[in-house]
């Protein structure tokens, strides 16, 4: 049981600092073209 515990908990936090991760290599790229990403 905790091992599910753990694991709903790791799931969403990996997968909220993967789309973190991604938003930060993207913004990049838009300032380039003139455009901010808030």
């Amino acid at each position: 049981m905790a091992l599910l515990a753990v694991a709903g908990m790791t799931i969403p936090l990996v997968a909220g600092v993967a789309g973190f991760i991604k938003d930060e290599l993207r913004i990049p790229a838009a300032v380039e073209q003139g455009g901010y990403l808030i």
